[in-house]
């Protein structure tokens, strides 16, 4: 019986602590975010921090100011690259653009005529239907065509917010990067003296879980770049590389992701006539958008040292309960959960 009540503690326990979670995730998200980035960053930068302490002998405000400018450095110089490598296209497309412009337009009036012809051959009844519907289609796509550009633009319009938000997250990573011991300390004071080792061990688990996640997600980017470059190198696009390595980093934009220039190119590669080329890169996007789903549940449990399935069901309740940040945040939660079984904090065996 107190096996069994046990039991129910657990599980209470876990209840308590997934609603918790979620609470706790759904006020940070509106308050505490640049914080929480802030957090997550000097936590990943902390390896280098604790390197250049011991191995330099300098101190942890050095040590995190240094291991921060390495970071943008790093990150303006992939960033910097890749924006000179997208004006150039850009420059190139606004060149080519007036001569696509004609194209489509002529296009679109051989089709409407066609469309006329193909109309004027069948009932009128008929003819006012598919009309009408026809009608109803363009009107859609149309609407469809304002809402991205209208996302578009309310994206521009958050960039100063998203600066702002930027800039105290680095200060807040400074902070958290300088004094984590003496935080890490005050936190482990405060628990009870046998779970203070334990707590340590945790602590040490969920950190090391974040770097092999990212480490996870950098594979799976870096597959579904070199098989996307592949495939538009076979259909015969011109750009393979450029246009691959955008369609890449796409991956990093939560929900849309590719499918934010694939589809539209899919749909100005209909309206010129060039059928095969538009289902030959809708097909190698979904080809590869599933290939990335059946190795990514792999991928992540192999670094992170779990289970498939486990870490499969971890992804579908995390983006369930937390939308696409909790696919990256259930495996993670799955990992600590094991930490805790594996110091005993959570133990069955009792």
């Amino acid at each position: 019986m107190d096996k069994w009540k046990r039991y129910g503690f657990y599980f209470l326990g876990a209840v308590a602590g997934a609603l918790g979670f979620w609470l706790l995730y759904k006020i940070s998200i509106i308050y505490l975010m640049p914080f929480i980035i802030g957090l997550i960053v000097a936590l990943l930068l902390e390896p280098m921090v604790g390197y250049l302490e011991k191995r330099f002998s300098v101190s942890r405000a050095l040590g995190a100011i240094i291991s921060l400018v390495v970071l943008l450095f790093l990150l303006l110089t992939v960033i910097s690259s890749f924006v000179v490598k997208l004006v150039t296209e850009l420059y190139r497309l606004a060149d080519m653009l007036p001569g696509l412009l004609i194209s489509l337009k002529n296009q679109v009036n051989y089709m409407i005529a066609g469309g006329n012809r193909f109309l004027g051959k069948l009932p009128p009844t008929l003819a006012d239907s598919i009309k009408g519907n026809a009608d109803k289609f363009l009107n859609q796509m149309v609407e469809t065509g304002k809402n991205f550009f209208t996302s578009i633009f309310v994206g521009l319009a958050q960039v100063p917010e998203f600066i702002i938000i930027l800039l105290i997250a680095l200060i807040a990573a400074y902070f958290f990067s300088k004094d984590l011991p003496q935080y890490r300390r005050v936190i482990f004071n405060l628990m009870p003296e046998g779970y203070r080792k334990k707590s340590e061990y945790v602590f040490q688990e969920a950190l090391a879980a974040a770097l092999r996640f990212i480490k996870a997600q950098a594979i799976l980017i870096g597959l579904s770049t070199i098989l996307t470059i592949l495939g538009l190198y076979i259909i015969g696009v011109s750009y393979p590389i450029t246009l691959g390595l955008i369609i890449g980093f796409l991956d990093l934009v939560p929900v849309v992701g590719p499918s934010l220039i694939i589809f539209p190119w899919a749909g100005i590669l209909l309206i010129q006539g060039k059928y095969l080329m538009a289902v030959e890169i809708l097909i190698l996007y979904f080809a590869i958008s599933a290939f990335r789903k059946v190795v990514e549940a792999k991928v992540v449990a192999e670094n992170l040292g779990l289970d498939p399935l486990a870490t499969l069901i971890s992804m579908y309740v995390g983006l369930k309960l937390m939308g696409v940040l909790g696919i990256a945040a259930g495996p993670i939660v799955l990992l600590i959960i094991k930490a805790l079984i594996d110091a005993e904090i959570i133990n069955f065996k009792k």
